[in-house]
């Protein structure tokens, strides 16, 4: 059996002798299920785990896809470079738009901008060290014709928060978007500080809170739902705004 070194990456792949392709529940393709293992299964363990209590391919169900006994950085690498799907994965807190999509640098703002260039419905999903991200001074728009899932790991985890420049969100008219497991606050503007929706929004385990519509006559501090668009909420909190 014989080993190759990825051009894209730079990680060993090989036959089911060598190193996983991504593929960690061994069902024959890379989809959001290897991501999950890989995702719940991190940081484990350090130091690494003796060879002898490795899990061998074809399949690994504790996420550590290259084998070297640890689930770390390099094994979401490994199922990024093998995935091709709607689902993009925010590996960078920073809020930036610098054309740079590649491992390590891909930003919130950036991903909403990739799934606006695509056709369908969207998925993004955050890496276990994507914890804050504070915006840059412009809100996070999601634009019209892009349906979009937004899944974060935890609103206890993962905190949007716009340090009172902007507001957090604005969901244009004829979106349908669902967000999950995050916390949206330091919303500062008029009508909807946290969100402004204009489209079919549902937020499932969100905690909308410490957003402030600052205007005289303004509404929504949290959120505002414009005439014609729809709000739904699960097991979600809005308050303190």
């Amino acid at each position: 059996h014989s080993a190759g070194v990825g051009t894209a990456w730079g990680y060993v792949t090989g036959t089911e002798d060598d190193l996983d392709d991504g593929d960690a529940d061994g069902d024959g393709d890379v989809d959001e299920d290897d991501l999950d293992i890989v995702d719940e299964n991190f940081p484990q363990p350090n130091p690494p785990l003796p060879e002898d209590e490795l899990v061998p391919p074809p399949t690994n169900l504790s996420g550590d896809l290259d084998f070297d006994g640890d689930v770390d950085e390099d094994d979401f690498e490994i199922w990024l470079n093998n995935y091709s799907g709607n689902v993009f994965l925010v590996t960078n807190e920073v809020d930036e738009d610098d054309n740079n999509y590649s491992f390590g640098d891909l930003s919130l703002r950036e991903a909403l901008e990739l799934a606006d260039a695509t056709t369908g419905s969207d998925k993004i999903r955050f890496a276990p060290w994507v914890n804050e991200i504070d915006l840059n001074g412009s809100h996070l728009e999601i634009d019209a014709g892009n349906n979009v899932t937004i899944k974060g790991r935890g609103a206890d985890k993962l905190t949007i928060d716009a340090a009172d420049l902007s507001r957090v969100f604005y969901v244009d008219p004829g979106v349908e978007v669902t967000m999950s497991g995050l916390t949206i606050t330091g919303g500062l503007t008029d009508h909807g500080a946290g969100i402004l929706n204009t489209g079919d929004l549902t937020l499932i385990d969100v905690a909308v809170t410490g957003n402030n519509a600052s205007a005289s006559n303004s509404h929504g501090g949290g959120i505002f739902t414009g005439s014609g668009a729809s709000l739904h909420l699960i097991r979600t909190t809005v308050d303190d705004n």
